[in-house]
């Protein structure tokens, strides 16, 4: 499970970006995507597949869905435990509601587009 940061990490996180638009061959979004999803698994042990598996079944599920679902919906759908735990590390890109029984929503249509692009 990742550790959560407190308001001021997060700030933290994105203020120490690099401030061109374009770093590494990368958009300035894509790297804060790339900062935040590294976040989301910072403390997650690289070995444990089960944990990785659940976690790209969930952001894909809540990505891919046509109508966002709640994660009460997600997890009778997927079958995943823990789906609260996998989403609690992305309310910067997602909106991840404290009632189960409401939706589960994208902040932006870039995200999605950076997690199906390819490159």
């Amino acid at each position: 499970m990742s550790k959560s940061c407190t308001p001021t990490q997060q700030l933290n996180l994105i203020t120490s970006l690099p401030q061109s638009t374009s770093y590494e061959g990368r958009s300035g979004i894509d790297i804060l995507y790339i900062k935040v999803l590294k976040q989301a698994v910072d403390d997650v042990d690289i070995e444990d597949e089960e944990f990785h598996s659940h976690f790209r079944t969930v952001v894909g599920a809540v990505l891919l869905v046509f109508n966002p679902l709640s994660v009460l919906a997600l997890s009778d759908l997927l079958r995943v435990p823990g789906i609260s735990t996998a989403l609690r590390s992305l309310h910067s890109v997602l909106l991840v509601p404290t009632s189960k029984d409401a939706a589960v929503h994208i902040f932006h249509k870039s995200f999605p587009d950076f997690l199906m692009d390819p490159r």
